[in-house]
C-alpha cells in the first residue's frame, strides 16, 4: 500500500488520491517531496550524523540540520557523543545503538513533509530502544497527516482511524475504543499483545489515515 503511495508501484485500477487530486497527475519527485517515509531499516551512510540527516536535503547548513534534529526529539542524544553531529556512524549505523540509529533517521524524514509514512518503524527495536523512539514519533506526526502500518498495535491506540487489513482486504474500521467494543480481529490481537507484554506507558501517538 505504502509503495502504491509513494508510485513505486502505479495502480492498474481506480485512483489515489490526495486534497482530491490524483497523485498520478503530478511528477514522482513533487508527490515525494511532500511525503515522509521511515521503514523497519535503518538505512544510514558511513559518515557523521549530520551528514545522514542532511541527505534529505542538498546544502542544508548547520542550523537546518540541528532544527530538525531537534523536531525529532534527537539533538539530546546527538551532544551526548563526544563529537556531537561529528559522531561518524559506521556502515548502516553499526557504532550507534539501536535506539540512536533509529532515532537519527527521524530528523532526515521529517523535514517539511506534511505527510509521514511509518512502514513497522519499530519493528527492529527491543522494548527499551522502542520507549527511547516513542517521543520522536510523537513530534515527527504532529500536525501531519500520518499512516502507519503496525503489528505492534499499542503504537496505533491514539489514531483518528484504524483499518484492519486481512487477506487484502478491510476487515474492520474504526477508533481503538470502538474496535475492542465490537470483539472482532483488532480486540482479539490487541488483547492477545496486551497479556504477553503486560501494562504499558507510552507516549500517545497521533495518527490521522
Amino acid at each position: 500500500m505504502l509503495a502504491l503511495l509513494l508510485r513505486l508501484y502505479e495502480v492498474n485500477q481506480g485512483d489515489i488520491m490526495i486534497d482530491g487530486q490524483t497523485i498520478g497527475a503530478v511528477s514522482r519527485q513533487s508527490l515525494r517531496q511532500q511525503t515522509g517515509y521511515v521503514g523497519q531499516d535503518v538505512y544510514l551512510f558511513r559518515d557523521t550524523i549530520a551528514r545522514n540527516i542532511a541527505f534529505g536535503k542538498a546544502g542544508a547548513t548547520q542550523d537546518e540540520i540541528v532544527a530538525a534534529a531537534k523536531a525529532a526529539c534527537a539533538h539530546e542524544f546527538i551532544m551526548g557523543f563526544p563529537l556531537g553531529y561529528d559522531t561518524p556512524v559506521g556502515e548502516h549505523g553499526t557504532q550507534l545503538s539501536a535506539a540512536s540509529a533509529s532515532a537519527s533517521r527521524w530528523p532526515r524524514a521529517g523535514e517539511n513533509a506534511p505527510i509521514i509514512l511509518l512502514d513497522e518503524a519499530t519493528a527492529a527495536l527491543d522494548s527499551e530502544s522502542e520507549k527511547q523512539v516513542q517521543e520522536a514519533i510523537e513530534h515527527l506526526c504532529r500536525n501531519r497527516t500520518t499512516i502507519v502500518i503496525a503489528h505492534r498495535l499499542h503504537t496505533i491506540m491514539h489514531a483518528d482511524a484504524i483499518l484492519v487489513v486481512e487477506g487484502g482486504e478491510i476487515v474492520e474500521r474504526g477508533r481503538h475504543d470502538d474496535l475492542l467494543r465490537r470483539g472482532g480481529r483488532y480486540a482479539s490481537f490487541f488483547r492477545l499483545q496486551h497479556r504477553d507484554t503486560g501494562p504499558l506507558t507510552l507516549a500517545p501517538v497521533s495518527a490521522t489515515a
